[in-house]
């Protein structure tokens, strides 16, 4: 009989236990702890999106099967813990990330899966916000994932106004030697430019 130990083995993939008994003789927060725990995790995402790469050829101008496919691809998710990703999603499908857009835009010719492509990219967006809402994901990942992938962007909108209330009757030489007599001796040197 094999004796259990609290060292990741590595036979058949890795063999994920009760965390907290499987680390217990490390400190919960410990950098060890963390650390492997993080590989294990690692190893899971990879394991999944080996099954994702493992699922049979479809036909992308075939609504019915991207459809079954799609929710073949959210059923998964759910059921693995794994968070739905552009790139897992297009894995599932068998296309590139590029792919996915290039069908959405209609520049590869699937006018009938198209607006089913568009809609799980929308609900990959929406777990992305729900993620960020949430503190599940890293806040700077979630901005980077969110303008790379979904497009945002950052604007900023500056707005002058006037509010000043200098008489608009004055002439330019009259509004400078008003400016000047408010400025203290200190704020500048006057220098004749004629």
């Amino acid at each position: 009989m094999k004796k259990e130990t609290n060292q990741l083995t590595k036979s058949e993939g890795i063999k994920i236990a009760n965390i907290s008994d499987k680390y217990s003789c490390l400190p919960a927060n410990s950098p060890r702890a963390t650390s492997l725990m993080r590989e294990e995790k690692n190893q899971k995402i990879l394991g999944c999106i080996m099954d994702l790469g493992k699922l049979p050829k479809i036909d992308m101008q075939d609504p019915k099967a991207v459809q079954k496919r799609i929710w073949e691809y959210y059923e998964f998710c759910h059921k693995n813990s794994l968070p739905l990703e552009i790139n897992t999603f297009a894995v599932a499908l068998g296309i590139t990330r590029g792919a996915i857009d290039r069908y959405i835009s209609g520049k590869i010719n699937a006018h009938s899966t198209a607006p089913l492509l568009a809609e799980a990219k929308q609900m990959i967006e929406a777990h992305t916000e729900s993620a960020l809402d949430q503190d599940a994901i890293n806040m700077a990942y979630g901005i980077f994932k969110s303008k790379a992938l979904f497009g945002y962007q950052e604007n900023s909108t500056i707005t002058v106004e006037n509010k000043n209330s200098i008489n608009p009757k004055k002439t330019e030489e009259e509004l400078r030697q008003e400016f000047v007599d408010n400025l203290e001796p200190a704020d500048y040197e006057v220098e004749d430019v004629k």
